[in-house]
């Protein structure tokens, strides 16, 4: 993928506008609007809204949603009259019945409800509602159709205008009760409380949404500094040739998120800083340099007057994403003592997949089994087992051959633990709690391959700077139907 897939942010998690329509309808809930009344010179009428559901979302450019639904309305003739007369109207024929559609605009934002719940949170939006009335309906409704006639016998009838005022008196009521549920639709729009749709995991902070035509994205930060979120303007999910869905969510792990926590774990395992330096700068996981690393006491056998007989070192480490889709994370460690003399290298490479599994009540992305490869070289210059004879240094003698025989495995074993560490799941562990329709989701598949990532090049300090390539920085993306 690319930077606009999650706009520098460590996670983006896009959903389809068909699985997160139904999460939508079950959180708004729309109010019932108050009467309204309708008043002129020749009628009283009263509209009341019985009932009004939303029944589907679209998801909107511009971090909008539309909901749309049906109403069930009542308009009621409380009084007519005719040249300035009021006319009885009976009972049976006072009420008609009125129904339609409706769509309403609300907003999506990262925000708070409630005693401060975070998540994505849904709220009136700016702009009002519409509304559409059945006029057939409406028309053909015994109130309607009387005040109709009594306009249109109030101009004279066939032999006077009664068609023309039949046709205004119609255009005069559509008007009105079209303006009236339209008003009425938007009063029940502004009522909407601000709701939760998709609340805040633990261990994740929502940075802001974006939204296209049929889909929404999440953008939160887990290690990484927060990006920019319209910078993330790219559609993850995948569509057949007819519009529909092939998945329903796509969750995009940034790289640099992905190594730095590789940094972070690697770093401990060594005892070493996770800073820059002695990480190289320009990139989330590599070092150059030499780096000592400290060694617990005993681990390393020491000389008559208490100094270690020899110093370790990491110098060369390298966490990428390779080119089979791959966490790899190769480094190499050296051990030197009395002043190269005796130097020991142990080289390792690591490999994981990057695993997303839907379980639990929960989505959770974490590393899979690691395999760890170690290779390690003793070599010892005869000349100092020489030196130490020749010295009486017995004691020396048996640490050069302590370290002759125990010096490889100890670092075999320090790279192993080191490189284990990095093979455990994400810290902090990316899980996101699944509810609703997002609780039915399974994993489709996890891919780390991108031809087209970036390549990633570090310049080498020194007198005559070096553009080293290292790697692509290509991010994992997890998708789920």
């Amino acid at each position: 993928m690319t930077f606009a897939d999650h706009g520098g942010f460590d996670l983006a998690l896009d959903v389809t506008e068909e699985l997160l329509s139904p999460a939508l309808l079950g959180a708004v809930t729309l109010p019932n609007p108050p009467d309204r009344d309708l008043n002129d010179a020749e009628m009283d009428l009263r509209v009341h809204v019985v009932s009004i559901s939303a029944a589907s979302v679209d998801v909107l450019v511009g971090e909008r949603v539309l909901v749309r639904g049906d109403y069930v309305a009542q308009i009621t003739v409380v009084a007519a009259r005719v040249g300035g007369f009021p006319v009885p109207i009976p009972p049976g024929l006072s009420v008609a019945d009125v129904r339609g559609t409706f769509a309403v605009p609300l907003a999506v934002s990262v925000g708070t409800v409630g005693g401060g719940a975070r998540g994505v949170v849904l709220a009136p939006a700016p702009g009002g509602g519409s509304a559409t009335v059945d006029q057939n309906a409406l028309f053909a409704s015994p109130p309607v159709q009387l005040l109709l006639a009594m306009a249109y016998v109030a101009a004279g009838g066939a032999q006077g205008n009664g068609e023309m005022a039949y046709q205004q008196r119609r255009q005069d009521i559509a008007a009105r009760v079209d303006g009236a549920v339209v008003q009425l639709v938007q009063g029940a729009q502004a009522s909407i409380t601000r709701t939760m749709v998709i609340a805040e995991p633990a261990g994740l902070t929502f940075g802001g949404v974006r939204t296209s035509a049929r889909s929404l994205k999440v953008l939160a930060s887990l290690l990484l500094a927060p990006g920019n979120p319209a910078a993330a303007t790219a559609v993850t999910l995948r569509r057949n040739a007819l519009g529909a869905p092939l998945d329903h969510v796509a969750l995009v792990l940034n790289n640099g998120s992905l190594l730095s926590a590789v940094r972070a774990a690697v770093s401990a395992g060594l005892g070493i800083p996770p800073t820059f330096p002695p990480w190289a700068p320009g990139h989330p996981s590599v070092i150059l340099a030499s780096t000592p690393v400290p060694t617990p006491p005993g681990t390393i056998p020491t000389l008559p007057n208490g100094a270690p007989a020899a110093t370790v070192s990491v110098e060369f480490l390298l966490a990428q994403v390779n080119a089979a889709g791959l966490l790899q994370v190769d480094i190499r460690i050296q051990a030197v003592a009395f002043q190269s003399l005796a130097t020991v290298v142990a080289t390792a490479t690591a490999t994981a997949p990057v695993v997303a599994t839907v379980a639990g009540g929960a989505l959770t992305v974490g590393l899979g089994t690691p395999a760890i490869a170690v290779t390690s070289d003793v070599q010892i210059n005869p000349f100092l087992y020489v030196i130490a004879v020749l010295l009486g240094q017995f004691t020396l003698f048996a640490i050069l051959a302590t370290l002759d025989l125990f010096a490889g495995p100890f670092l075999t074993s320090l790279l192993t633990t080191a490189l284990g560490g990095a093979a455990l799941p994400l810290p902090p562990a990316v899980a996101i709690p699944l509810a609703g329709p997002f609780a039915a989701l399974t994993a489709l598949s996890t891919s780390g391959v991108e031809p087209g990532a970036p390549l990633r090049v570090v310049t080498l300090p020194g007198p005559f700077p070096i553009p080293l390539p290292l790697d692509r920085a290509q991010d994992v993306t997890a998708r789920f139907a």
